[in-house]
C-alpha cells in the first residue's frame, strides 16, 4: 500500500469520525485568519465583515 493511499485513508477515517459531532448537534468553532494590523488592515477588516455577513445571510449556520 502506498504512503499516499494510507494518508488518504487515515484522513477519510478522521473526517468520518468527526462527522458524529454534527449528528449529535454539537457546535464547531470556525476561525478566520486575517491581517488586522499593519499595512493591510483594511483588507483584513473587509474579510472579517464579509465572513460575518455571510454567516448572517445563512442564519448563523455553515454547512448545514
Amino acid at each position: 500500500m502506498s504512503k499516499k493511499l494510507l494518508v488518504t485513508a487515515a484522513a477519510t477515517a478522521a473526517l468520518l469520525a468527526g462527522s458524529n459531532a454534527f449528528a449529535a448537534g454539537h457546535s464547531i468553532k470556525i476561525g478566520l485568519m486575517a491581517t488586522l494590523e499593519g499595512t493591510y488592515t483594511v483588507l483584513g477588516e473587509d474579510g472579517v465583515r464579509g465572513a460575518k455577513t455571510a454567516l448572517e445571510a445563512f442564519g448563523g449556520k455553515a454547512g448545514g
